[in-house]
Protein backbone atom coordinates (compact mmCIF):
# COMPACT_ATOMS: atom_id res chain seq x y z
CA UNK A 1 0.00 0.00 0.00
CA UNK A 2 3.08 2.37 0.88
CA UNK A 3 4.81 1.43 -2.57
CA UNK A 4 1.11 2.57 -4.39
CA UNK A 5 0.46 5.68 -2.49
CA UNK A 6 3.64 7.13 -3.80
CA UNK A 7 1.93 7.49 -6.92
CA UNK A 8 -0.33 10.22 -5.61
CA UNK A 9 -0.03 14.04 -5.68
CA UNK A 10 -1.52 15.20 -2.50
CA UNK A 11 -3.22 18.64 -3.99
CA UNK A 12 -5.19 20.93 -1.98
CA UNK A 13 -5.87 23.39 0.78
CA UNK A 14 -8.09 24.32 3.77
CA UNK A 15 -10.74 26.76 2.46
CA UNK A 16 -14.09 28.38 3.25
CA UNK A 17 -17.22 28.45 1.12
CA UNK A 18 -16.83 32.11 1.16
CA UNK A 19 -13.38 32.31 -0.65
CA UNK A 20 -13.53 32.87 -4.53
CA UNK A 21 -13.59 30.23 -6.97
CA UNK A 22 -10.16 31.55 -8.26
CA UNK A 23 -8.62 31.25 -5.14
CA UNK A 24 -9.82 27.74 -4.29
CA UNK A 25 -8.16 26.53 -8.21
CA UNK A 26 -4.83 28.09 -7.06
CA UNK A 27 -5.12 26.69 -4.14
CA UNK A 28 -6.40 23.09 -4.85
CA UNK A 29 -4.00 22.56 -7.14
CA UNK A 30 -0.42 24.50 -5.86
CA UNK A 31 -0.82 23.79 -2.15
CA UNK A 32 0.50 19.94 -1.69
CA UNK A 33 0.07 19.59 1.56
CA UNK A 34 -2.27 20.84 3.81
CA UNK A 35 -6.12 19.30 4.63
CA UNK A 36 -9.17 20.34 2.19
CA UNK A 37 -13.10 20.65 3.56
CA UNK A 38 -16.13 19.56 1.40
CA UNK A 39 -16.74 23.11 0.81
CA UNK A 40 -13.67 23.60 -0.84
CA UNK A 41 -14.60 20.32 -2.68
CA UNK A 42 -17.73 21.70 -3.83
CA UNK A 43 -16.74 24.66 -5.32
CA UNK A 44 -13.46 23.26 -7.08
CA UNK A 45 -16.59 21.39 -9.25
CA UNK A 46 -17.58 24.33 -10.77
CA UNK A 47 -16.56 27.42 -13.10
CA UNK A 48 -17.95 29.57 -11.53
CA UNK A 49 -20.37 30.63 -8.50
CA UNK A 50 -23.06 32.27 -10.81
CA UNK A 51 -23.19 29.81 -13.66
CA UNK A 52 -22.45 26.55 -10.88
CA UNK A 53 -21.47 24.72 -14.01
CA UNK A 54 -19.86 21.11 -12.85
CA UNK A 55 -16.61 20.39 -14.22
CA UNK A 56 -16.99 16.57 -12.89
CA UNK A 57 -18.15 14.04 -14.32
CA UNK A 58 -20.09 12.31 -11.36
CA UNK A 59 -22.73 14.79 -9.52
CA UNK A 60 -21.84 13.11 -6.41
CA UNK A 61 -18.10 11.92 -5.25
CA UNK A 62 -18.64 7.84 -4.94
CA UNK A 63 -16.73 4.98 -4.70
CA UNK A 64 -13.25 3.92 -6.59
CA UNK A 65 -11.39 0.62 -7.30
CA UNK A 66 -8.24 1.41 -8.61
CA UNK A 67 -5.52 -1.02 -10.50
CA UNK A 68 -2.07 0.19 -10.89
CA UNK A 69 0.10 -1.33 -13.37
CA UNK A 70 2.22 -2.85 -11.37
CA UNK A 71 -0.75 -5.30 -10.09
CA UNK A 72 -1.62 -3.46 -6.90
CA UNK A 73 -5.33 -2.92 -5.88
CA UNK A 74 -7.09 0.17 -4.33
CA UNK A 75 -9.89 1.22 -2.98
CA UNK A 76 -11.48 4.56 -2.22
CA UNK A 77 -14.52 6.06 -0.90
CA UNK A 78 -14.61 9.28 -2.10
CA UNK A 79 -13.73 10.19 -5.75
CA UNK A 80 -14.48 11.85 -9.08
CA UNK A 81 -13.17 12.77 -12.41
CA UNK A 82 -12.70 16.07 -13.38
CA UNK A 83 -12.97 16.34 -17.22
CA UNK A 84 -11.41 20.16 -17.68
CA UNK A 85 -8.23 18.76 -16.07
CA UNK A 86 -8.72 15.38 -17.36
CA UNK A 87 -7.66 13.82 -13.97
CA UNK A 88 -9.04 11.60 -10.91
CA UNK A 89 -9.38 13.05 -7.77
CA UNK A 90 -9.96 11.67 -4.20
CA UNK A 91 -10.20 12.19 -0.52
CA UNK A 92 -8.45 10.35 2.09
CA UNK A 93 -8.61 11.74 5.39
CA UNK A 94 -9.90 15.31 4.65
CA UNK A 95 -7.06 15.81 2.04
CA UNK A 96 -7.63 15.62 -1.59
CA UNK A 97 -5.23 13.84 -4.31
CA UNK A 98 -4.47 12.91 -7.71
CA UNK A 99 -3.93 10.06 -9.13
CA UNK A 100 -1.15 10.32 -11.99
CA UNK A 101 -2.18 8.66 -15.24
CA UNK A 102 1.04 7.15 -15.95
CA UNK A 103 0.65 4.37 -13.42
CA UNK A 104 -2.90 3.81 -13.73
CA UNK A 105 -4.35 0.46 -15.48
CA UNK A 106 -7.53 1.05 -14.87
CA UNK A 107 -10.47 2.63 -12.66
CA UNK A 108 -14.20 1.27 -11.87
CA UNK A 109 -16.88 3.79 -10.80
CA UNK A 110 -20.27 3.34 -10.73
CA UNK A 111 -19.72 -0.22 -12.72
CA UNK A 112 -18.22 2.16 -15.27
CA UNK A 113 -14.86 1.35 -16.07
CA UNK A 114 -11.71 3.68 -17.06
CA UNK A 115 -8.65 3.30 -18.80
CA UNK A 116 -5.98 5.03 -19.45
CA UNK A 117 -4.28 5.04 -22.86
CA UNK A 118 -1.29 6.87 -24.87
CA UNK A 119 -3.44 9.69 -27.01
CA UNK A 120 -1.74 11.80 -29.54
CA UNK A 121 -3.11 15.10 -28.34
CA UNK A 122 -1.58 17.02 -30.94
CA UNK A 123 0.16 16.18 -33.62
CA UNK A 124 3.05 13.43 -32.61
CA UNK A 125 2.99 14.83 -29.42
CA UNK A 126 1.71 11.57 -27.04
CA UNK A 127 0.90 11.80 -23.30
CA UNK A 128 -1.66 9.51 -21.33
CA UNK A 129 -5.47 10.23 -21.25
CA UNK A 130 -7.83 8.89 -19.69
CA UNK A 131 -11.20 7.43 -21.53
CA UNK A 132 -14.23 5.17 -20.75
CA UNK A 133 -14.36 1.88 -22.03
CA UNK A 134 -17.60 1.11 -23.62
CA UNK A 135 -16.53 -2.30 -25.20
CA UNK A 136 -13.52 -4.51 -25.06
CA UNK A 137 -12.41 -6.78 -27.74
CA UNK A 138 -10.43 -7.29 -31.10
CA UNK A 139 -11.84 -3.78 -31.40
CA UNK A 140 -12.18 -1.48 -28.17
CA UNK A 141 -14.68 1.10 -28.21
CA UNK A 142 -13.90 4.45 -25.83
CA UNK A 143 -15.51 7.43 -24.76
CA UNK A 144 -13.82 11.31 -24.25
CA UNK A 145 -15.64 13.56 -22.40
CA UNK A 146 -14.87 17.06 -22.82
CA UNK A 147 -15.98 20.53 -21.71
CA UNK A 148 -17.79 22.45 -24.59
CA UNK A 149 -18.10 26.78 -24.35
CA UNK A 150 -21.14 27.76 -26.51
CA UNK A 151 -21.26 31.37 -27.08
CA UNK A 152 -24.60 32.64 -28.41
CA UNK A 153 -25.78 35.88 -29.35
CA UNK A 154 -29.72 36.81 -29.68
CA UNK A 155 -28.73 40.41 -30.87
CA UNK A 156 -30.06 40.84 -34.54
CA UNK A 157 -26.86 43.21 -35.32
CA UNK A 158 -24.91 40.80 -33.25
CA UNK A 159 -23.41 43.45 -30.96
CA UNK A 160 -21.34 41.87 -29.10
CA UNK A 161 -22.70 43.10 -25.07
CA UNK A 162 -25.82 40.88 -26.00
CA UNK A 163 -23.04 37.40 -25.81
CA UNK A 164 -24.17 34.56 -23.81
CA UNK A 165 -21.45 32.61 -22.11
CA UNK A 166 -22.83 28.66 -21.53
CA UNK A 167 -20.82 25.50 -20.71
CA UNK A 168 -22.44 22.05 -21.87
CA UNK A 169 -20.83 17.85 -21.30
CA UNK A 170 -19.49 16.55 -24.44
CA UNK A 171 -18.29 13.28 -25.30
CA UNK A 172 -16.90 11.91 -28.49
CA UNK A 173 -15.53 8.39 -29.36
CA UNK A 174 -12.77 6.02 -30.07
CA UNK A 175 -11.63 3.09 -31.31
CA UNK A 176 -8.26 0.87 -30.16
CA UNK A 177 -7.72 -2.17 -32.66
CA UNK A 178 -5.82 -4.98 -30.67
CA UNK A 179 -1.79 -4.21 -31.40
CA UNK A 180 -2.21 -0.52 -31.95
CA UNK A 181 -0.88 2.09 -29.92
CA UNK A 182 -2.90 5.00 -30.30
CA UNK A 183 -7.19 5.36 -30.49
CA UNK A 184 -8.36 7.44 -33.53
CA UNK A 185 -11.51 9.12 -33.92
CA UNK A 186 -14.52 7.03 -34.49
CA UNK A 187 -15.98 8.09 -37.94
CA UNK A 188 -19.80 9.21 -38.27
CA UNK A 189 -19.61 8.98 -41.88
CA UNK A 190 -21.29 5.16 -42.61
CA UNK A 191 -18.75 4.45 -45.29
CA UNK A 192 -16.02 5.68 -43.51
CA UNK A 193 -16.79 3.87 -40.47
CA UNK A 194 -17.25 0.25 -42.05
CA UNK A 195 -14.11 0.45 -43.52
CA UNK A 196 -12.11 1.05 -39.95
CA UNK A 197 -12.52 -3.02 -39.73
CA UNK A 198 -10.44 -5.34 -41.62
CA UNK A 199 -12.90 -8.04 -41.79
CA UNK A 200 -16.69 -8.36 -41.48
CA UNK A 201 -17.78 -5.55 -43.54
CA UNK A 202 -20.90 -7.08 -45.58
CA UNK A 203 -22.30 -8.56 -41.96
CA UNK A 204 -21.83 -5.41 -40.69
CA UNK A 205 -23.54 -3.15 -43.77
CA UNK A 206 -26.32 -5.21 -43.17
CA UNK A 207 -26.85 -5.06 -38.79
CA UNK A 208 -26.00 -1.77 -38.77
CA UNK A 209 -29.27 -1.39 -41.13
CA UNK A 210 -31.30 -3.64 -39.82
CA UNK A 211 -31.35 -2.10 -36.13
CA UNK A 212 -30.69 1.60 -37.42
CA UNK A 213 -27.62 2.22 -35.68
CA UNK A 214 -26.34 5.97 -34.73
CA UNK A 215 -22.86 6.73 -35.15
CA UNK A 216 -23.41 9.75 -32.87
CA UNK A 217 -24.80 7.28 -29.99
CA UNK A 218 -22.31 5.81 -27.36
CA UNK A 219 -24.81 2.57 -26.78
CA UNK A 220 -25.99 2.03 -30.17
CA UNK A 221 -21.99 2.39 -30.94
CA UNK A 222 -21.31 -0.31 -27.98
CA UNK A 223 -23.93 -2.31 -30.07
CA UNK A 224 -22.18 -2.54 -33.48
CA UNK A 225 -18.66 -2.85 -31.95
CA UNK A 226 -20.10 -5.97 -29.69
CA UNK A 227 -21.62 -7.71 -32.45
CA UNK A 228 -17.91 -7.19 -34.77
CA UNK A 229 -15.86 -8.76 -31.67
CA UNK A 230 -18.59 -11.98 -31.42
CA UNK A 231 -17.89 -12.01 -34.92
CA UNK A 232 -13.93 -11.93 -34.74
CA UNK A 233 -14.27 -14.53 -32.06
CA UNK A 234 -16.16 -16.96 -34.24
CA UNK A 235 -13.75 -16.53 -37.55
Amino acid sequence: MKHFLLILLCASSHLTAQESITEVKKQAFGNPLDPVNQDAITLLNRIDSEEEYSLMLFDHWQPMDVEGKDGIQLHIDSANYHIGQDKFFFINQKKLYELFPEKIHDITMNQRTFVNTPYEFEEYKVKPRYFEMLEDGEYTLLRKFEIKKEVTNDHPMGIAAATEVKYRHDEKFYYLRKGARLPEVVPTNKKDFIMIFKKNRPELVIFAKENKISLRSGEELKVIFAYYNRLAEQS
